[in-house]
């Protein structure tokens, strides 16, 4: 009887197609769960920043409502202010003070505020990550038809502050003694 190599080869091509088809889902697998680790991770720190963000809108809103209050409190009807009202300045200090009390930068919390006495504008810079802050320009305008002091505001805007670098540093492996080279690869400096 002759035997035929048929037998030998259809067992063993489909068991090659196996395997790698095999080892193609496990490689898919392993990539797809990295990057919904990626995504999860991205939507973590995208939820912490909207968080800080809106903590700090409601903080510059009841920073906002609480200077409205001191102007109506504290100005005749009528006037314009050539500087900034002495009662404002002491409750913004008070604020800026109780932030640099809490030992560390506490996020959100009034950082700097200047005022610019054409047209009575207040602008409040309100840091709410190490990186953003919230810079609320306000204005003030007597209404006689209510008999008080009203705010506008002009500009209520994200801003980044600080300075940003980008991380340039790259090891690279030497076939040396020392290893890793540990420098700027750009400029060769170690």
């Amino acid at each position: 009887m002759k035997k035929t190599a048929g037998s030998m080869v259809t067992t063993g091509i489909p068991s090659i197609f196996l395997v790698f088809s095999v080892l193609c889902l496990v490689i898919l697998s392993l990539l797809s769960v990295g990057t919904s680790r990626s995504d999860l991770r991205l939507s973590e720190i995208s939820m912490q920043n909207a968080t800080a963000y809106y903590e700090s809108c409601s903080y510059a809103t009841g920073l906002c409502l609480m200077t409205e209050a001191v102007i109506n409190s504290g100005q005749p009807a009528g006037s314009d202010y050539g500087s900034i009202p002495s009662a404002v300045e002491e409750f913004l200090d008070e604020e800026i003070e109780e932030v640099k009390a809490s030992g560390e930068l506490a996020l959100p919390g009034l950082q700097s505020y200047t005022w610019n006495p054409d047209g009575n504008r207040l602008s409040l810079t309100i840091p709410y990550t190490e990186r953003l802050a919230l810079l609320v320009d306000l204005s003030f305008s007597f209404h006689p038809s209510s008999s008080s002091w009203e705010t506008s505001i002009l500009r209520w805007q994200s801003i980044q502050i600080g300075s940003w670098t980008p991380d340039m540093h790259q090891n690279v492996f030497l076939p040396s003694d020392e290893g890793f080279f540990t420098g700027d690869a750009q400029s060769g400096k170690r």
